[in-house]
């Protein structure tokens, strides 16, 4: 997402919780939500409601800044690691799709209006360059913002099963790892905890150095940021001489 929407996602975000808290002042009860057991055990007491709750927050992450991992990691914790990682991958799927959707309805105006330039550049180039395959790298490791891929890729011809089938081998592994991690923290961690944490420490590394490492992985990048480059020298000569002429 581009950072003015960010912010202002960010303002709304920060409302809901200010006025939750405000409420609990009123509402003793509400202070029970703080703890992540209760939370837990009153999910869990809700039966399929409570799974239908989980699913929306998956879903309203994508015009909120709630990042997904956290949920997929809360899910783990309250569900466990099969149901939870389920869970996860509806809300995933279903999110994705409104995304996917709505840029099929609204083209490359809406994607411009939400999503970063040079991630619409970088993924269009790389996309006509190797395909599905590189698609699949992108959501495997995060050297993309995941909701910008499900944005961007409306933009392409990708038939919309083969969108599916995509954002699922692609997240997978990722909601395996991170749901396992939730499910350790509330059952209590082993050695295999220890090696999910490298794994996800490896991510966020990713994440961080995303543009770096898109680099490394796409060397087709590196030329087209060159040719950009030489494009951008050309115009500003030639405004220069414009100018020149002008004065």
């Amino acid at each position: 997402m581009k950072i003015k929407h960010q912010v202002r996602a960010w303002i709304i975000l920060i409302l809901i919780l200010g006025i939750f808290v405000v409420a609990s002042f009123f509402i003793p009860g509400l202070r029970n939500f703080s703890s992540p057991t209760y939370v837990r055990d009153f999910l869990l007491g809700l039966k399929l409601f409570g799974h239908f709750i989980y699913v929306l927050l998956f879903i309203a992450s994508i015009p909120l800044p709630i990042p997904s991992s956290p949920l997929a990691l809360g899910g783990g914790y309250v569900f466990g690691f099969w149901l939870g990682t389920l869970l996860a991958l509806i809300g995933l799927v279903i999110g994705a799709s409104i995304s996917f959707l709505l840029v099929r309805k609204f083209g490359t105006p809406l994607v411009e209006k939400l999503i970063e330039k040079r991630h619409i550049v970088h993924l269009n180039h790389i996309f006509k360059k190797r395909g599905v395959a590189a698609v699949l790298i992108a959501y495997a490791i995060p050297i993309f913002p995941s909701d910008a891929l499900d944005f961007i890729l409306g933009l392409t011809k990708i038939k919309y099963s083969t969108f599916l089938w995509i954002i699922l081998i692609g997240n997978i592994p990722r909601y395996l790892l991170i749901n396992s991690l939730g499910h350790d923290l509330y059952h209590g961690f082993t050695w295999k905890t220890v090696f999910i944490l490298f794994g996800i420490m490896a991510m966020i590394v990713i994440a961080i150095e995303r543009e770096k490492i898109k680099r490394i992985i796409f060397t087709e990048l590196q030329v087209l940021e060159r040719e950009i480059k030489e494009i951008e020298e050309e115009v500003g000569e030639e405004m220069n001489k414009l100018e020149k002429r002008v004065e």
